[in-house]
């Protein structure tokens, strides 16, 4: 429900026993048997297990903790008249706000990046050195000592092994952490992604359409971390706990390959034709009294999309029941609620046979050797590559 008072926070009150209960249980205003730890009636959903195999690495972009990293497009120009050699530090800097309001989904602004330079050789950069220790340092030294604080001069979390695996890749899968719509775009890597963005080390139109798909959506809903209208996507919730239908060269891996390239190209043709980012294409979308010719078509494509992802699964014969549906983002083009439950039942099901599978092959015993690639080691609560 919405919070009664001025704050603008969608709020779950919910009323705990301990103990037998014998009265009636109540859920949004309707009596259910039972109400889940997801507060959901009558579903059987329960925590999935994370997963140590995956199709493709997934992360967070960098965290810079500074402001005074961020150079605008005429201090980046003054930099570079300045000194051409500036240019080696300053990067592109792609933000949640560009991915998803800007038609084009290029970086705004650029990022001043020392990467793992030293203090000496990072100093040669006159301005942009000048403009870190005049703007970021003063922050990070009133912080308690640790490596990040006093490297003043480098981002706060560089995410190494994302950037270093983004080297053999022209493209990547990247969303938006928190958003309206769960939506994944193939995006150029030669440039800094920030924080706020999910970045999935793949360039397969195949990837895109699981991804994209309403069955992986229905999934990230389920998991997300967020409340009301938009949708928190965690890495360790919702893509490492993900269970991947079997993606290979048959019939069903040249239709998801197909239908992803379709997708892509069509969504990109509407948003230049109108000169709308991504969430204005998909309010468009999931709009019932949107009934123009190009929205119609990328919800078509949405369909063959969902269906393909579907037959990879082996589930050909499921009803997905595509439609304009109430859900909790409000009214959406999506599965029918019983379509919703049997896809989350499915899923869950599947994660728990691979994790089975996983456990048997000794991938989750302590100390196992992790599958080459698809885990790093890292202290931060969102680990730092999946």
């Amino acid at each position: 429900m919405p919070w009664p008072g001025t704050a603008g926070v969608t709020v779950s009150v919910v009323i705990l026993n301990k103990g037998q209960w014998s009265g009636l249980a109540s859920l949004d205003g309707q009596t259910v048997n039972t109400i889940s730890s997801f507060l959901e009636g009558d579903q059987n959903f329960t925590t999935p297990f994370a997963l140590a195999n995956s199709h493709a690495l997934a992360s967070t972009g960098t965290s810079l903790n500074g402001e005074g990293f961020i150079v605008s497009p005429a201090e980046y120009e003054v930099m570079i008249s300045k000194d051409k050699k500036n240019k080696d530090v300053l990067m592109p800097y792609l933000v949640a706000d560009d991915l998803n309001t800007l038609p084009s989904q290029n970086a705004s602004r650029y990022a001043i990046n020392f990467g793992e330079l030293d203090e000496a050789v990072a100093s040669e950069y006159e301005l942009p050195m000048k403009r870190v220790r005049e703007l970021v340092k003063p922050a990070r030294d009133k912080l308690t000592k640790q490596i990040h604080e006093v490297c003043y001069w480098k981002h706060w979390d560089k995410r190494p092994a994302l950037y270093q695996t983004l080297k053999s890749l022209k493209f990547a899968l990247v969303a938006g952490r928190v958003t309206k719509h769960v939506t994944f775009s193939r995006i150029n890597t030669g440039q800094l992604f920030s924080d706020r963005l999910i970045v999935v080390t793949s360039d397969r139109f195949d990837l895109l359409s699981v991804l994209q798909s309403t069955l992986h959506s229905t999934w990230v809903e389920q998991l997300q971390t967020s409340m009301g209208e938009t949708i928190g996507y965690s890495v360790s919730k919702c893509y490492t706990t993900f269970p991947w239908p079997q993606l290979n060269e048959n019939k069903s891996g040249a239709q998801l390959e197909s239908v992803g390239a379709r997708y892509d190209s069509k969504r990109r043709e509407i948003m230049v034709a109108r000169k709308e980012g991504l969430t204005k294409t998909y309010n468009r979308f999931h709009d019932p009294d949107e009934q123009s010719e190009d929205i119609a078509r990328l919800r078509a494509l949405h369909v063959e999309m969902d269906q393909a992802v579907a037959a990879a699964y082996g589930w050909s014969d499921l009803d997905l029941g595509h439609g304009f549906h109430a859900t909790k983002q409000g009214e959406r083009y999506t599965l029918s609620e019983s379509a919703r439950r049997t896809v989350l039942d499915k899923l869950l099901e599947l994660n728990h046979q691979r994790y089975a599978e996983e456990v048997a092959a000794g991938l989750h015993d302590k100390g196992a050797k992790k599958p080459k690639g698809k885990k790093s080691k890292s202290s931060n609560p969102e680990p730092t590559l999946f």
